[in-house]
């Protein structure tokens, strides 16, 4: 989709769309100076599908400041993408990476969106499972931003991100083979590493977790709801520096509101954060 072109999208899909057996699709969007470039415009009940040892991969040029996405969803919550069977895919360079709350499934795959010019993404039920990669890095805007996030038996990473690196409003759940890494994020505003809203309200990080909230540029955890990190989880917050201003509370751990309830373990390393407030 080239610059000077008229179409907004490539893709207008109702229905399904399936990539497999090794197969690889490469989407490519320039918005450039003639306004803004959509890959995919997902209808309500439709889906993509990779599996097999697949990729599925979408590049974004010209993107900044322009409305461009890799994914946007016609109604909220009514379409998905599923990512099985050691498959890649990738959104890079777009403008926002997701919209309006895709159900997103990975199992035993890699998932990464990064380079976005504003969030990579929006809402929706985010799941890994069995050995899944998941990176949200370098976009301006959000890392992860879902509704329920599950991370079961995996490794995730939300690095460098200009807001939230991972926001949850509803549910979270860390299972106890799961390493999460939430680091350098923030750099662009008032968020948080990690982010769960009062809308969590029975967030869990099992026993033997990896939990690393470092290095962002304001609170390392902000909490809201009611989560419990067990007794064993190998929770390390350090490094956090909140330079936001005299309304922005909290360096390592920021515990606020009325229904806020933090449970953390006795190993929990918290130390040299800092905060203005």
């Amino acid at each position: 989709s080239e610059v000077g072109t008229a179409p907004w999208l490539m893709l207008s899909l109702t229905g399904t769309m399936n990539v497999t057996n090794g197969a690889h699709v490469k989407f490519t969007v320039d918005s450039g100076s003639t306004g803004s470039r959509n890959a995919i415009y997902l209808n309500a009940g439709s889906s993509i599908n990779v599996s097999n040892g697949s990729t599925f991969e979408i590049y974004g040029y010209g993107t900044a400041g322009k409305e461009g996405q890799g994914l946007q969803l016609d109604k909220a919550g009514a379409a998905g993408v599923n990512v099985t069977g050691k498959s890649t895919f990738l959104i890079d360079g777009t403008n926002r990476g997701y919209v309006n709350s895709p159900a997103i499934y990975v199992e035993d795959s890699t998932f990464t969106v990064q380079n976005c010019t504003a969030n990579a993404s929006n809402g929706g039920k985010f799941t890994a499972t069995k050995g899944s990669t998941i990176t949200y890095q370098n976009n301006a805007g959000h890392g992860l931003s879902a509704g329920d996030v599950t991370i079961e038996g995996s490794k995730f990473t939300a690095d460098n991100n200009g807001y939230y690196g991972l926001y949850a409003s509803s549910g979270f759940y860390v299972d106890s083979t799961s390493t999460v890494n939430v680091t350098h994020n923030s750099h662009g505003g008032d968020f948080a590493g990690l982010k769960l809203t009062s809308g969590v309200t029975d967030g869990l990080v099992e026993v033997g977790a990896t939990v690393n909230i470092t290095d962002n540029y304001c609170s390392g955890l902000s909490n809201n709801g009611v989560c419990e990190f067990e007794e064993g989880v190998n929770l390390t917050i350090t490094g956090n520096n909140n330079d936001k201003g005299t309304t922005s509370n909290g360096g390592g751990i920021y515990n606020s509101g009325a229904s806020a309830n933090l449970a953390l373990p006795s190993n929990a390393v918290i130390y040299n954060n800092h905060a203005d407030t």
